[in-house]
């Protein structure tokens, strides 16, 4: 199954529970990228393992202005 076809989970996972994580939250840490449906009904992605976050705040294509259009990347 790739990225593109997982299933969009609904985000945030549950109330806290002490000071566990929350049972899918620590499930999906294993996972690279998950997409999650946030509460105000967007999607996106959930980076949660330390390289995929180093990659995706390093990385232009995930930056705001991408997403609406306003930048210019070469690679």
């Amino acid at each position: 199954m790739t990225a593109t076809e997982r299933p969009v989970r609904t985000y945030p996972f549950g109330p806290p529970e002490g000071l566990n994580l929350n049972p899918t939250y620590a499930r999906l840490r294993t996972e690279p990228l998950v997409k999650v449906e946030m509460p105000y009904g967007g999607v996106a992605w959930l980076a949660t393992r330390y390289e995929d976050v180093k990659f995706v705040l390093a990385d232009l294509r995930f930056s705001r202005a991408e997403a609406v259009g306003n930048v210019a990347i070469v690679l």
